[in-house]
C-alpha cells in the first residue's frame, strides 16, 4: 500500500479472466478456485469464502482513506546501499551481484525481524540531499571497490552528520511502517508470521516521535493505523474499525451471465443473425451468431475462437470453457523459439492459434440462416498455411454447423490441420468419442459430430473441470456440427447425438 506494504494480493479478485488473445489459455474460464468475490453455477450463494472479509476490509480502508494515503512518502531513519550500483559493472561476475543480493536480503531481514523500517538506496544515482534525510547509512561490505565518484562522495559523507556503519543497528523498532503527509500520518503493521505478533512503542512520524499502545495482529495478517489527521496526534484506538459485512442471501453470477447477456440483440422468431459488438466489456471485438434459441460468441482476435456457447433458456450454462472451441493447431508443430524462456509452462498445452488475429467476414448478417467467415494465415505453422472457418448458424436451432479449409504447400509433407475444442463438461459427466462426441450432465446434451471419413483422430483429454476435444483431420476440409440441448436422461442425450449425426449425413457439404 504505497510504499509500505508489501504483498497486497488478491489474485484471482473474482476470476482468472485476461483479455482474449493476452491471457494463459489454460487458466482462462469462468471459474474463481479460491477468489475472494465468488461465482456459483446456479447463482445463488449463501456463504462466502474466507478471503471475502478480508480483501473487504481492505476496500473499505481504501475507500476510507484512499486520497490521503495516495498523498503520503514513506518514513525511514536507516538506509542501506546497494553495492550492485556503486561498483564498476564491468568488474562484476554473475556471483558477485548473487554475493551482494544475500547480503542485502540479510540486512532487510535484520530490520524487519527487529521491527526497524530501512530503505535500499542507490549510491551512484541518490543526491547527497536525499541521502543526509537518513540519521543512519548501513555500509554493508563491498565485494567489488566502488567507483572512484561513489567513494568520493562516501569520504564526504563521512564529514556530514550521517552515521556510517557497516551492519544494521542492533536496536528495537516498533514494527510499524510510517507513511506521512502534511494532512495526514498512517502506520502499517504486517505480520508475516504463522502465530499473533504484538507491535507498538516508540514510533518516529518523520516530525516527532510518538508513543503507540501496544496491539496484536494476527497470523498473516495486517493492519492500518491513524497516527494523525492534518498534522495532529489522532485520538481514537489505534486500529481502523473494519467490520465485517452481511453475508448476502442471493450472490448473483454476473460474470457469465452479463457476459452472454450483453452479447445477445433482439431475439425475432424465424430469423438468426450476426453482429459485431464488444461483449466482455474490454472493448475487444465480439462476433455473435444468435437466434431465439441460442447464442454463440467468437472473438476474432482471439484465434477466432468460440468462447460463449448456449441456449437462450439455458443461461448462464455455457457449453465451451473459456479457453474457446475451434481453436486452429497443426499436427507437425514448429519447434519453440529459442528465446522462448517459458516455452516449457505454456507449450505442454494445446492451446493453437488462441492469440492470433482473424480476419472477420459477414457473409449473410440476418435471415434463415446467418453466415460468418474467419480467416488466418499462419507461415509459422507450415510452407503457406492459411486456415479458413465458416459459421452457420440456422434460425431456431441450437447446432453450429462449421466448415473448416486449411491449406499448405505441396513442401508441407505428412502436415494436417487440428482443431481444439475446449468444452464445459464436469467431472463425472457421461462422456463417448466414437462415432461422434457426446457428453451428457445433470440434464445437459453437448454433441460434436463429424463424418467419418474427414477426422484422421479424435480424442477427449480432461484437463480439471473441462476437457479438449482434439480433432486431427483427414483431408483439406472438414465439416462438423456443434449442438447443445437438454437430455433428461442418458437414452434421451444419445438419441440427441444421433440426430446430429443423421442431420449431417443428409448435409455433408456446403450448400
Amino acid at each position: 500500500l504505497s510504499w509500505g506494504a508489501h504483498g497486497v494480493v488478491d489474485f484471482p479478485l473474482q476470476d482468472t479472466l485476461a483479455p482474449f488473445g493476452w491471457e494463459a489459455p489454460f487458466s482462462n474460464a469462468f471459474y474463481s478456485w479460491d477468489a475472494a468475490i465468488p461465482r456459483d453455477p446456479d447463482g445463488v450463494r449463501t456463504q462466502l469464502p474466507a478471503r471475502w472479509a478480508p480483501t473487504r476490509r481492505f476496500g473499505d480502508a481504501i475507500a476510507r482513506y484512499g486520497p490521503l494515503l495516495a498523498a503520503t512518502h514513506r518514513v525511514a531513519t536507516i538506509a542501506i546501499a546497494d553495492e550492485v550500483s556503486a561498483s564498476d559493472p564491468a568488474t562484476l561476475s554473475n556471483g558477485d551481484v548473487a554475493q551482494i543480493a544475500a547480503q542485502l536480503k540479510a540486512a532487510l531481514r535484520t530490520c524487519n525481524m527487529r521491527g526497524l523500517t530501512c530503505d535500499v538506496v542507490d549510491l551512484r544515482y541518490s543526491g547527497s540531499a536525499r541521502l543526509l534525510r537518513y540519521r543512519t547509512l548501513v555500509l554493508l561490505p563491498f565485494v567489488r571497490p566502488p567507483t572512484p565518484s561513489v567513494a568520493d562522495r562516501l569520504m564526504r559523507l563521512t564529514y556530514s552528520h550521517l552515521h556510517i556503519v557497516s551492519g544494521v543497528p542492533n536496536e528495537r523498532g516498533s514494527g510499524i511502517t510510517v507513511l506521512a503527509s502534511r494532512n495526514a500520518t498512517f502506520g502499517i503493521a504486517v505480520n508475516w508470521s504463522d502465530a499473533q505478533q504484538r507491535f507498538g512503542g516508540a514510533t518516529w512520524t518523520g516530525t516527532r516521535t510518538i508513543a503507540v499502545k501496544p496491539f496484536t495482529v494476527g497470523a498473516r495478517d495486517a493492519r492500518l493505523i491513524v497516527l494523525a489527521l492534518h498534522g495532529k496526534p489522532a485520538a481514537a484506538a489505534p486500529a481502523v474499525p473494519w467490520p465485517l459485512p452481511a453475508v448476502p442471501q442471493a450472490w448473483v453470477d454476473l460474470n457469465a451471465r452479463q457476459a452472454v447477456h450483453a452479447a445477445l440483440p433482439p431475439a425475432v422468431a424465424g430469423e438468426a443473425r450476426a453482429t459485431v459488438g464488444a461483449a466482455f466489456g474490454s472493448g475487444e471485438q465480439t462476433v455473435t451468431l444468435s437466434n431465439d434459441r441460442a447464442v454463440a460468441v467468437f472473438v476474432p482476435d482471439g484465434g477466432a475462437r468460440l468462447v460463449a456457447f448456449a441456449a437462450r433458456s439455458d443461461l448462464p450454462h455455457n457449453a465451451v470453457n473459456a479457453t474457446g472451441a475451434l481453436r486452429d493447431d497443426v499436427l507437425l508443430e514448429p519447434p519453440p523459439s529459442a528465446t522462448d524462456r517459458i516455452a516449457a509452462y505454456t507449450h505442454s498445452y494445446p492451446a493453437g492459434t488462441f492469440n492470433r488475429p482473424y480476419r472477420t467476414d459477414i457473409v449473410v448478417a440476418s435471415g434463415p440462416e446467418a453466415v460468418v467467415r474467419f480467416t488466418y494465415a499462419a507461415p509459422d505453422l507450415g510452407p503457406g498455411a492459411i486456415f479458413e472457418k465458416t459459421v452457420r448458424l440456422a434460425a431456431g436451432s441450437t447446432r453450429l454447423v462449421v466448415d473448416e479449409r486449411v491449406s499448405f504447400d505441396a513442401a508441407a509433407s505428412g502436415q494436417h490441420a487440428v482443431t481444439l475444442s475446449a468444452l464445459n463438461v464436469p467431472p463425472g459427466a457421461v462422456t463417448t468419442t466414437a462415432p461422434s462426441f457426446l457428453a451428457w450432465f445433470g440434464g445437459h446434451a453437448i454433441a460434436v459430430t463429424w463424418l467419418p471419413d474427414g477426422v484422421q483422430r479424435a480424442t477427449w483429454t480432461r484437463y480439471g473441470s473441462n476437457g479438449t476435444l482434439t480433432l486431427v483431420t483427414a483431408a483439406n476440409t472438414l465439416r462438423t456440427t456443434y449442438a447443445i440441448g437438454a437430455a433428461p436422461n442418458l437414452r434421451a442425450a444419445q438419441a440427441f447425438a444421433q440426430d446430429e449425426r443423421d442431420w449431417l449425413g443428409a448435409n455433408p457439404n456446403p450448400p
